[in-house]
């Protein structure tokens, strides 16, 4: 194993985890904020669990491909 590929996998593994991180803060953050018992939440969970599928269908592309498009896309 080469330094490049290990500072490769290390700059990829620290994007993917800011990226997961940063959607979970957000979702934290709108969950405590809004009543969990109105359905126009209940909806906005559903559309945001979607987004989060598409971010995780992303994840090893990002690692072998280093293709950063579907995680944005989530």
């Amino acid at each position: 194993m080469t330094s490049g590929n290990y500072t490769t996998g290390c700059l990829s593994y620290g994007l993917v985890f800011f990226t997961i991180w940063w959607a979970w803060m957000n979702f934290t953050w709108f969950a405590s904020a809004y009543d969990p018992d109105d359905a126009r939440y209940r909806l906005t969970v559903l559309i945001q669990i979607t987004g989060f599928l598409i971010l995780a269908a992303g994840v090893p592309r990002a690692f072998q491909q280093r293709d950063l498009r579907i995680i944005t896309l989530g």
